[in-house]
């Protein structure tokens, strides 16, 4: 049960008396510290400090590896992290109709293709997470059913600058056109800025960092307060959990404010689809035609590294990223 909460420092629960399973629960209290810093979250759980840290960096790994005294626990995400683009997000989330909000990007699918060809995916994942995470162009994670609607769509996980100074130019773009991109605060977010930064420069793109507190980048986004934003999702078992909410016009998170006849179509029938081949006609035809609007450009799929002292048991770990600690306790 929720005991208290001191914004960013830590939240406090405590085991509830009418849990049904309550004999299973072995703590009194959980506390949940917030350490933004990748690599002090990382000293913390070295030091003793904390038993248990969620998100290991891949510059933390090895040290972390090579602690006899702590656990390293590994799940392939089955969400992604991207880039969502403010297309017609200009009133608010869900304030129907969307309205184009008239940046250069959002007026311009030219644009979106030129800054998209630019992205190397490999190359972001070698120098920003020393290749632990997994390139792709897709919602959906390889290894799950729901992959085979991605087969025949385009998806290019090296750079095509040939193609993206092409795109630009169809775009009309002034060279050096600016683009704000929202990003979190953290050192690895400041990374990551940094490369796609070197990238789009050599197409004309001048992308200006935006650097935010994580939740009051989720408030602009919502208000359409953003240009682009560097933000992922979790992920949900079920394809639709990463994709209806996000591209349907009506969608509870499409803070791209994107509208497409043909997707909110094709996401209509996937839900009313019976067959499993059914559905997965109707999703490639979504994710086709959001592949050439680009209302959210998917970068990779992360794979979550988490770590325990070895004196903690019966912490679960999932491909959503989410720890489950309502069972855990101290080993004897």
């Amino acid at each position: 049960m929720f005991k208290d909460r001191s914004a960013g420092d830590h939240i406090t629960l405590t085991k509830s008396p009418f849990y049904y399973g309550k004999k299973n629960v072995h703590l009194d209290a959980i506390t949940w510290k917030i350490i933004t810093d990748p690599a002090a979250r990382a000293a913390n759980l070295r030091s003793g400090d904390v038993n248990v840290s969620e998100g290991i960096a891949s510059t933390d790994l090895q040290s972390i590896q090579n602690d006899k005294a702590l656990q390293l626990d590994k799940a392939t995400s089955i969400g992604y992290q991207g880039i969502t683009i403010n297309i017609g997000n200009s009133r608010g989330l869900g304030k129907l109709p969307y309205t184009n909000t008239g940046t250069a990007i959002a007026k311009s699918a030219d644009l979106r293709e030129a800054f998209e060809d630019a992205i190397d995916r490999k190359v972001i994942s070698k120098v920003v997470f020393n290749n632990t995470t997994i390139p792709d162009c897709f919602p959906v994670a390889p290894g799950t059913p729901w992959y085979a609607a991605t087969k025949g769509i385009p998806c290019s996980l090296t750079a095509n600058v040939k193609a993206a100074k092409a795109a630009f130019a169809r775009s009309g773009a002034a060279p050096g056109v600016t683009v704000h991109l929202m990003l979190g605060t953290d050192p690895v977010a400041a990374r990551l800025g940094q490369v796609i930064q070197s990238m789009e420069k050599p197409i004309g793109i001048n992308v200006v960092l935006d650097p935010t507190e994580f939740v009051t980048s989720l408030n602009h986004e919502d208000a359409g307060q953003f240009e682009t934003f560097q933000i992922g999702w979790s992920g949900r078992i079920d394809c639709d959990g990463n994709t209806f909410n996000f591209l349907h016009t009506t969608g509870s998170q499409n803070d791209s404010g994107y509208s497409n006849a043909v997707v909110d179509r094709a996401m209509t029938n996937e839900r009313k689809a019976a067959s499993l081949k059914a559905r997965l006609v109707s999703l490639h035809a979504a994710l086709l035609q959001a592949a050439k609007d680009r209302p959210v450009l998917y970068l990779w799929h992360p794979v979550n590294y988490d770590a325990q002292s070895k004196k903690v048991g019966g912490m679960q770990v999932f491909g959503d990223g989410l720890v489950r600690a309502q069972f855990a306790g101290f080993t004897k």
